[in-house]
């Protein structure tokens, strides 16, 4: 009868069994089998057994998940300890088995995709976010363009108002970037400059931005903090994007005497009737402090239009 059954190969089994837990076709049972199996002292497996191993969720991580070996690492102390919930260490038991560990060529550098990971995840946990960002700043040679471009979307840096943003959506703290783009949610906490420009974060805010921040300030009738640098600032931000500055006379974005008007209802003039002073708004002497190719007014009288003049005025 013994002669009549095939002998029992434990390396064929460990690959057809780790081919089967690579496509969902293996049962639990069998599958911890196989992991007791690598962790036993006298495992000995075919290079073509370690090979079907290494891609195949049959090892246990730190948090007991099933995962492939080569989707592990093993990095220092302070480095896992942080990014503990973003990537995948061997469980207590695996780690302590230094035969299996360097049999398998478990990775022991940080990598560029486990910063990735993280960032994705530091909302869930984002009073590490200032350890994340020395360690970015600790290992910027890993920030290869492929990199940045996956960081950029994903909220990881703490901006001035305590939130975390995208460094997209940021940018460096200077004092006209303070000026210009409203919230402090857009300006990015910190003093680590060459980071924050190796990630995107922008060193002047686009036109769309400094628009988005008056119109906030409109909202709460509020007047932009020193609009004799926001105004040049937009024109400047306008002409660098290739946009018309005339393109948003006809918005109300000048705040004079306590309400805001459109450029093109407003009079700029180094002698203005005094009728018109009294119907027409003008804006402050700040705001003609500048020549007119220093933007604002500009922007206000980029197509000027006739108007009639009021009957007390004739």
């Amino acid at each position: 009868m013994v002669d009549l059954c095939a002998p029992f190969d434990v390396d064929v089994w460990v690959q057809d069994a780790a081919r089967r837990a690579t496509v969902g076709r293996i049962d639990e049972k069998e599958r911890e089998a196989l992991y007791q199996h690598l962790l036993s002292e006298d495992l000995k497996l075919s290079r073509a057994a370690l090979r079907a191993v290494r891609g195949s969720p049959v090892v246990h991580n730190q948090r007991n998940e099933w995962v492939a070996p080569n989707a592990m690492v093993m990095l220092p102390t302070a480095q896992s300890q942080l990014l503990d919930t973003a990537i995948n260490m061997p469980a207590a038991e695996m780690a302590e088995n230094s035969r299996l560990v360097a049999s398998l060529h478990l990775r022991v550098i940080l990598a560029g995709g486990d910063l990735v990971a993280f960032a994705a995840r530091l909302t869930e946990g984002p009073e590490k976010a200032e350890a994340f960002q020395a360690l970015l700043k600790a290992n910027s040679k890993l920030l290869s363009p492929k990199i940045v471009a996956a960081l950029r979307p994903l909220a990881f840096l703490r901006a001035r108002s305590g939130i975390l943003a995208a460094p997209a959506e940021l940018h460096i703290d200077n004092p006209v970037n303070r000026i210009c783009v409203g919230s402090g949610d857009r300006i990015v906490a910190g003093r680590n400059w060459k980071l924050y420009d190796r990630l995107g974060c922008r060193q002047r805010p686009s036109a769309s931005v400094m628009l988005r921040a008056l119109a906030e300030a409109r909202d709460q009738n509020e007047s932009l903090p020193s609009p004799e640098i926001y105004y040049p600032t937009l024109v400047l931000a306008l002409k660098g994007e290739k946009q018309p500055v005339s393109g948003d006379a006809t918005q109300p974005i000048l705040r004079i005497e306590e309400a805001y008007h459109a450029p093109q209802d407003v009079l700029v003039g180094p002698h203005v009737p005094n009728c018109l002073v009294m119907t027409v708004p003008g804006p402050e002497q700040s705001l003609l402090d500048k020549p007119l190719e220093g933007g604002h007014c500009r922007l206000a009288h980029a197509e000027p239009s006739w108007r009639p003049v009021p009957a007390r005025c004739r």
